[in-house]
Formats: C-alpha cells, sequence, structure tokens
C-alpha cells in the first residue's frame, strides 16, 4: 500500500488518540504518521487478508490492545511460530525485479512440476513474523524449517482451515480485533527482495536447503490448496474490501471472458423466437409440411456455431459467397468447418463446381479480373464489369481453340481456371430459405402506411425491431388481438403470397438500378401469374376476404407489379402499351381500388400529352370522376386537366361548367421572405440559406433550409413556438386525441401482430365504416370541450403512452405543458374539423399537409404555413389542404421565399 493511500485510509478512520502503523504496528498520532512512514520504517507485513473496517471507537481500542500484545510475542517467539508463509516458485539464480505493482493474486494455481503458485496463510492468535535484516540466512533457514513442521501439525490439527489459501475469514471473524492490512506495494516488495537479496547470496545453498526442507515437510494432497475454492472464498472477501478491487475486477474479466461462449447474440436469440411463436400458432401448423418441418429441425439441430453463421448468411443477399468473404471471428474461427456443418444438413450449398463462368466472373475482385485478362492477353486496363463483357463476349465468339470443344473449349478453361482463383465458395440453400422467410413473414405481416415502401421485404428489420424490443428502446401499444379471418386457408396460398412478394421486390430492384428490359421481362411473369390464378379455386375466397386482408394474397401483389409495369412501359417510352395496362387494370374490380386514382390519372396524361389524343383522355376523365375510389387529390388533378383540355370549349358548355364549380378553391394568402443563399453548395440540398443572425464578419454562420428560414421569420413576427413536422404534426395530434378509437382492439382482424404501429385497416374506407359511431361521437365531444378538457384528454394519452411506437411523432413535442399549449392555441372547431378529415379518409389525406405549425402561447394564436422555396408550386393535395384549414377558419397561408445572391464571406466554416 503506498505512503498516500495509507494516509487517506486513515484519515477516513474514527478520530482516536494513536493509530497503528499498517507496517510495524507502532502506535502513532496521525499527525506523526506521515513522518514516520518516510523514515526507515522496515518492517513490512506480508498478508492477504483485506482490510477490516473499524466503524466505532471501541473496536479501535481493543484493535490498539492486541497489536500491542502482538509485537510483544513477536519479539519474544519469532523463531517458535509462522503465522503468514509466502511461497513463490522464483528463478533460482535471481530474485525477479519485475514484480507486478499489484497485489499479489494468490487465486491461481496449476498443479505442474514447471509453474506452481501456492500460498499458505494462517493466522494464529497474535503472532507476525518480520523480516529482519540482522537475521542470517542460517538462522532464516532453521526459522523455515521449524515453521514448516509446525505448520503442517498445525493444518493436521485444523483440517477445516486448510482447503483453501484464503480460507482465512473464520480466523478474522475469531479474532475480530487484528487488523492486519495489505501493503504490498511496489516500492515495498523493492525494498524486500534487496534485504532478501543480502541474506542469500550463495543461491545454491539456498536451493539445496529448500530441496532438504521440502523432503522433511512433504504436504500431502489434501493438504494442497484448492483454486476452485480458492476463488470462491477470495471473491466474498473482494466484495466488501476495496484494497482488493483490482483483484476482483480480474477475477471479474475472467468470468466475462468465460461467459462469451455462452452469450447469445439478439440475431440468433429472436430468430428462434420468431421460430417458436409462428409454429406454435395452430392456424400455421398447417401451413408447414414434412419437408417444410425437416428444414427447421436440421436448423434445431446445428451447433450453436453453426446456428449463428447461417441466421448471418440468411440476412445477406443470396448469392454465392467465397469463403474469405465468409468472416465472422465472433462465431468461429474456422468457418470452413462450420459450413461444412451447414452443408451437410443441407442448408447452405457448396462447390464452385457448380457455378457457371458468369457468375464466377462475378466473384472475382478488380486485380484478380485484371489477371485473368491478362493471362488470355486482353487489356486489363479496364473496370470489373467491363473485363466481365470483354471475357464472356470472347468465349461466345471463340468456343474452340484447335478445333478442341466441349471440355476443352475456351469457356471451359476459363471457368476452370476461374475455380482455381476463387476457391471454395458457399450459398444458402434455396428451399429452406423460403421455407424461413414464410416463417418470418407469418410472425409480422407487412403494416406499412403505403404498399409501394413494402417491396424491398423486411427480414432484417423485424430482427433488428425485434432487438429494440428486447432492449427496451421500443415499445409498442398494449392492445387486444381479436381473430376472426384466416389469412391463409392453407400451404398454397402461403408459398403463392411469398412468391408474389418476391417478385415483386426483384421489379422493384431492376426499377431502383434502371434496368428496365428486365423489369419488363418480370412484369410479363407477374401478368402471366396473375391471369393463370384468377381460374384457380381459391380465387374466390380470396375475393372474399375484407377489403384491407385482400392484401395478403398473391392477386393483390400481382395487380401492384403490374402497376408498375405502367412506370416500366412509361421509362421505355412505350405509351401505347402503358394506355393498354391501364384499361386491363380499370377494368377489374376487386383488387388494389384505392389505386384508381393514380391510375386514372396516368391514363389521362398519356392520352393527352404523349398520345395526343385529348377527346379519349377527356373520356377517361369523366368515367375517374363517376367513380367512388377516385379520391381527393387525384380527383382534383383530374379536374385541372380537363380545365385545361376544355379550355377552348365555349362558357356554356355543361361539362365545363360542372368542372369549373368543383375546382374551384380558396386561395391561401401568400407572403413573400428573402433568403441569402449559401454561397457554397451543400451536397443533398437543393436550397441553403444563411440564418439572419449570421453576417459576413462572424467565425461561423448558421445554414438553414427553406422551412427552418421561415420558422425563423415568423419567431421575429410574434410566434416564438413553430415545429416542421408536415403531416406528422397533424397525425400526432388527432392521435393523441383519438388513441382508444384508433387502437380498439374488439375490432376484429385488424390487430394481428404484437409490432404494429397501427391498425391493418387504417388506410382502407373500412376503418371509418367498422368504428362510424365512435368517431362521430368523439368528434361531437371535441366541438363542445373547453380547452382545459382537451388539454386533460391529450393529458391521459401522454401519461399512458407516452414512447410507443404508434402514429405519435413524441419527439416533436418538448413535453406535456408544450403539446397543450398547442392544443389550446387551435381550439375546437380547428381540431375536431383535423380530426374528422383524418378519421374519414386517412390514405388519402394523411399527404399534403402544410410544412409548418407556428404559435404564440400567450395569445393563443396559431399560424399554419405552407412553405415554398425558389421554383417550387403546390400540388393538388397541399391546395385541398389549404383550402379546408380556411374552410375551417384557420389562419393559414403560403410562405414563398426567394433567393438572393450572398455576398461570399470572408471565412467560411461549412
Amino acid at each position: 500500500m503506498k505512503k498516500t493511500k495509507i494516509f487517506d485510509f486513515f484519515q477516513s478512520q474514527p478520530p482516536v488518540a494513536n493509530i497503528p502503523c499498517p507496517a510495524c504496528g507502532v502506535l502513532l498520532m496521525k499527525s506523526k504518521l506521515n513522518d514516520h512512514l518516510d523514515s526507515s520504517c522496515s518492517s513490512i507485513v506480508l498478508s492477504t487478508v483485506s482490510v477490516i473496517s473499524i466503524s466505532n471507537s471501541s473496536k479501535v481500542k481493543n484493535s490498539r490492545v492486541t497489536s500491542k500484545r502482538s509485537r510483544q510475542s513477536n519479539l519474544e517467539t519469532t523463531d517458535n511460530t509462522v503465522s503468514n508463509r509466502l511461497s513463490l516458485k522464483r528463478q533460482k539464480t535471481k530474485i525477479n525485479k519485475n514484480i507486478n505493482k499489484k497485489l499479489f493474486k494468490a487465486v491461481e494455481q496449476k498443479e505442474s512440476d514447471d509453474d506452481i503458485i501456492i500460498l499458505e496463510e494462517k493466522i494464529s492468535s497474535n503472532t507476525v513474523i518480520k523480516f529482519d535484516k540482522s537475521n542470517s540466512v542460517g538462522s532464516k533457514l532453521s526459522s523455515i524449517q521449524e515453521s514448516v513442521t509446525l505448520e503442517n501439525s498445525n493444518l493436521i490439527e485444523t483440517n477445516k482451515n486448510i482447503g483453501s489459501s484464503v480460507d482465512l475469514i473464520s480466523e478474522v471473524d475469531k479474532s475480530s480485533n487484528i487488523c492486519l492490512r495489505t501493503t504490498e506495494t511496489y516500492e515495498e516488495l523493492q525494498s524486500v527482495e534487496e534485504n532478501i537479496q543480502t541474506e542469500i547470496d550463495l543461491n545454491q545453498d539456498v536451493t539445496a536447503t529448500e530441496q532438504k526442507s521440502s523432503e522433511k515437510c512433504p504436504i500431502s494432497p489434501k493438504q494442497s490448496l484448492d483454486s476452485t475454492n480458492v476463488q470462491e472464498d477470495a471473491k466474498k472477501m473482494f466484495e466488501n474490501d476495496n484494497v482488493f478491487s483490482e483483484l476482483s475486477d480480474s477475477n471479474e474479466n475472467e468470468e466475462k471472458k468465460n461467459d462469451v461462449k455462452s452469450y447469445t447474440p439478439y440475431y440468433i436469440a429472436n430468430f428462434k423466437h420468431i421460430l417458436e411463436s409462428v409454429l406454435n400458432e395452430e392456424d400455421n401448423q398447417i401451413l408447414f409440411n414434412d419437408e417444410d418441418m425437416k428444414s427447421i429441425g436440421a436448423f434445431n439441430t446445428l451447433s450453436d456455431a453453426a446456428q449463428k453463421l447461417y441466421v448471418r448468411l440468411f440476412q445477406r443477399k443470396y448469392k454465392w459467397l467465397r469463403i474469405n468473404k465468409i468472416n465472422y471471428p465472433d462465431i468461429t474461427q474456422d468457418p470452413h468447418m462450420t459450413l461444412e456443418e451447414l452443408v451437410k444438413t443441407n442448408l447452405v450449398d457448396s462447390g464452385a463446381s457448380d457455378i457457371d463462368l458468369e457468375t464466377a466472373l462475378e466473384l472475382l475482385s478488380l486485380p484478380e479480373a485484371k489477371n485473368l485478362a491478362k493471362h488470355f492477353n486482353f487489356n486489363s486496363g479496364k473496370s470489373k464489369s467491363d473485363i466481365k463483357q470483354m471475357l464472356l463476349k470472347h468465349c461466345k465468339e471463340h468456343k474452340s481453340v484447335f478445333f478442341m470443344n466441349g471440355a476443352n473449349g475456351i469457356s471451359n478453361m476459363m471457368l476452370k481456371k476461374v475455380r482455381q482463383t476463387v476457391g471454395p465458395c458457399y450459398r444458402i440453400s434455396l428451399i429452406p430459405k423460403r421455407v424461413f422467410t414464410r416463417v418470418l413473414m407469418l410472425f409480422s405481416l407487412p403494416t406499412m402506411s403505403d404498399d409501394d415502401e413494402e417491396a424491398a421485404g423486411g427480414q432484417q428489420q423485424q430482427l433488428i425491431t425485434l432487438l429494440q424490443v428486447n432492449k427496451g428502446e421500443l415499445v409498442f401499444p398494449d392492445y387486444k388481438r381479436t381473430k376472426k379471418t384466416v389469412i391463409f386457408y392453407n400451404r398454397d396460398e402461403l408459398i403463392r403470397y411469398e412468391e408474389a412478394r418476391q417478385l415483386e421486390n426483384d421489379i422493384f430492384n431492376a426499377v431502383e438500378s434502371k434496368n428496365f428490359e428486365l423489369a419488363k421481362d418480370l412484369y410479363i411473369n407477374a401478368k402471366e401469374e396473375f391471369e393463370d390464378q384468377c381460374t384457380s379455386d381459391f380465387a374466390d375466397r380470396a375475393a372474399s376476404l375484407p377489403s384491407f386482408l385482400k392484401r395478403y394474397t398473391s392477386f393483390h401483389v400481382y395487380v401492384r407489379c403490374m402497376t408498375q409495369g405502367v412506370e416500366v412501359f412509361q421509362k421505355l417510352r412505350q405509351y401505347k402499351e402503358a394506355v393498354s395496362l391501364l384499361k386491363r387494370l380499370l377494368k377489374q374490380t376487386v383488387y388494389c381500388q384505392d389505386y384508381k386514382g393514380r391510375w386514372y390519372d396516368r391514363l389521362a396524361l398519356n392520352l393527352e400529352q404523349h398520345l395526343k389524343q385529348p377527346d379519349k383522355a377527356l373520356k377517361a376523365i369523366k368515367c375517374a370522376l363517376g367513380d367512388t375510389n377516385v379520391r381527393k387529390g387525384h380527383r382534383y388533378s383530374l379536374l385541372t386537366r380537363a380545365l385545361r383540355i376544355t379550355k377552348s370549349f365555349d362558357d356554356t358548355d355543361e361539362f365545363r361548367q360542372q368542372i369549373v364549380k368543383e375546382a374551384a378553391v380558396n386561395e391561401a394568402p401568400k407572403v413573400v421572405i428573402r433568403g441569402r443563399l449559401c454561397p457554397r453548395p451543400v451536397i443533398g440540398r437543393r436550397h441553403v440559406f444563411i440564418s439572419s443572425s449570421s453576417t459576413a464578419d462572424v467565425d461561423e454562420v448558421t445554414v438553414l433550409g427553406v422551412e427552418q428560414l421561415a420558422i425563423e421569420h415568423y419567431r421575429e413576427n410574434g410566434f416564438p413556438e413553430g415545429i416542421h413536422g408536415e403531416g406528422s404534426t397533424f397525425i400526432s395530434i388527432y392521435a393523441l386525441l383519438f388513441w382508444d378509437i384508433i387502437y380498439d382492439g374488439s375490432i376484429p382482424d385488424v390487430f394481428i401482430s404484437p409490432y404494429q404501429t397501427h391498425p391493418l385497416d387504417l388506410n382502407s374506407e373500412s376503418f371509418f365504416q367498422s368504428r362510424k359511431d365512435q368517431i362521430l361521437c368523439h368528434l361531437k365531444t371535441l366541438k363542445q370541450s373547453t380547452s382545459e378538457e382537451l388539454s386533460e384528454i391529450v393529458k391521459t394519452t401522454w401519461e399512458n403512452h407516452h414512447g410507443q411506437a404508434s402514429l405519435i411523432s413524441w419527439d416533436h413535442f418538448i413535453d406535456l405543458e408544450y403539446v397543450q399549449g398547442l392544443i389550446r392555441c387551435f381550439g375546437n372547431d380547428i381540431l375536431s374539423g383535423i380530426c374528422e378529415r383524418l378519421a374519414m379518409d386517412f390514405r388519402f389525406t394523411r399527404s399534403g399537409v402544410p410544412d409548418l405549425v407556428v404559435w404564440n402561447p400567450e395569445a393563443q394564436h396559431v399560424k399554419i404555413v405552407e412553405v415554398k422555396g425558389p421554383g417550387d408550386k403546390l400540388s393538388s393535395k397541399q391546395i385541398l389542404w389549404l383550402d379546408y384549414l380556411i374552410q375551417l377558419g384557420a389562419d393559414a397561408e403560403v410562405c414563398l421565399v426567394e433567393a438572393v445572391a450572398s455576398k461570399k464571406l470572408r471565412k467560411e466554416t461549412f
């Protein structure tokens, strides 16, 4: 123990007259302790007993008396008894100079001939051995021999105290007045070494003497230290002793290292949880046959490492992988062995022999591809894709060499060369992969708000969502799940749905990568599958499902695929084909009926602009206006197109008069503000402005988007609070006021998974129909409520559900008082009007909401603002929302931001 630590320790003790020195036991005043430690206090007490904290003055007094007796006894019987003995296996030629600065660890023992650390300690009643410089080596050895003999007899007599080197707690408990402290610091041990070095100059004699001593007093196996008991006893001591904190930490670290093997990562734990949850559902058991269960059973029989590796591969893109690309050191240090285990269970495919030339070339790295090109005498100074196409073209044009075909052809020669380069390759087996994909799909069927957002799938997101739930980072609303309808009647229906989703995903990826020819071929496959399945037996059952559950049929998915086909035709400038496909989609009246507004709008556009057939376009518009499935924004867009087409018509034309009347809206007032453009462009941002608080002479400037610039403007004009949330602000207010209705679990089939942020029918017309009475009654209550009553409704929802994953964007609001202040500023009529619009037609009114809500809590005045930057125009849905808000009496306006060239700043920091 260092001087400073000893001093600090005794400073914390109760005020007493004298304090025993931890090294030599001399009673000292606190004020003299510092000088004493600086003097030649050479007595070092070697002990592994923890410091016993003395909490009252009476215990300190007893300890002082016992220490005095101990010193007297030591002077008289030093050569008769040994209470502490440290036996360390060291180099015989010299004392190890690199002694660790930490305490000696008495918790490690390996019964080997080369490296043993034996620590035996026993405290007699009140004796302490001291290493004195005046003792000779001979007398020291004699004392050691006598002490060994005495110790051996004591060990035999007290068998209970021998099991562990730290089994000293019972002795300490019996003589609680003894206050021994561990004081082995690096400096003290160094002085001990010097003392001992002078006593054992004749190392060979000492070695021989020690060997004889060991022969005279052999330690029986029963007396050998049990390392397990040492660790257990030491751990008990360390929990209540700060002196051994470093040693305790080391033990905890060792335990953590031992627990690494049993650690279960989130992805494997959640994967198993999903398997168990789905397969335990009675309705799901008929969706898997014996072959499917064989694949699941094969996974369950794998070793831990193999299971972890399989789930990792399952989450990756389905393709061949070289073994050097399968690197998970936290799972296994020998991936080849683990992969072979997966191959034996048919969960993973193996072998480069099954890979064709095109796929094999894709596995090459760029340097490897260049070397291959050089091998076949081609210029290698190109990209990997160019080299691949060049080599494939060469193989196609020159199928043979030296009149040799077949195995000796150029393609096979090149393939053999590539296989030698890439080495072993592995790919997850397709059939088991599809089985597990269906399991994940059943666990949490897609519940996204927009069908188009689902195309990329969600296997990885499911595991991440479960991880967030397990860690407490994500909490879903607590709702009741009332199941009435069977979505998948049998295994074939589930497989068809899964195949349709995969095809949709492929089309989505092809369009994203601008591979429109491939996307066209995939669309054709989807159309053919749709036509074939329309004649199947289960077509009628699928058509009878509730509208919001039809989306879980293959028919609904194939119709979405054909909708993407329209976009593909337009990208390829094949407008006639696009028009033909749109007419085909409009004829079917079962699936994706809420897409009709989009289909009609696109049909009128293609007929008018691309095919130059305005009469047919106007006819399509007339049909659309008579279809109740065409809602809000698309209807207004069709009206404006009709106005443009009929611009040359007489004012007396009946259809012209009808569309002019229906297309009339309240024009929102406009305010123009100016913003200084940032002189340096920002990647990913169209317009970036400099804050009005920044000048050209400051070292730092603040850059803002158009919305933030507008908030800054309104803050300077009497609206200190503001949120840029667009639709999420209104949706959050709606959910705060309508929580109990939105998450009503008594409505059948709307909640099928414990991980939903909203009911499945939220985006369908059935949402309002199935809750019509509740919604109308609550709207009436809101209109008649006072500001205090509205605040209480918000308070109840906030306190009961704050932070839950739902329609509410909790991060928009600082706290409850913040959102209550906003609610009071809105007023009853505006609040109930906003909620009514969202409740009756959520899908087509959730977008187009103005960008900003700014308010003054003191004046209780709120302003709703749509912000438009340079060159931006209002969309149809935005025009309709502004019109609706103005009709409710809200203060709504459009803020136009004009860009002004800014002088270049002297110091720029962006």
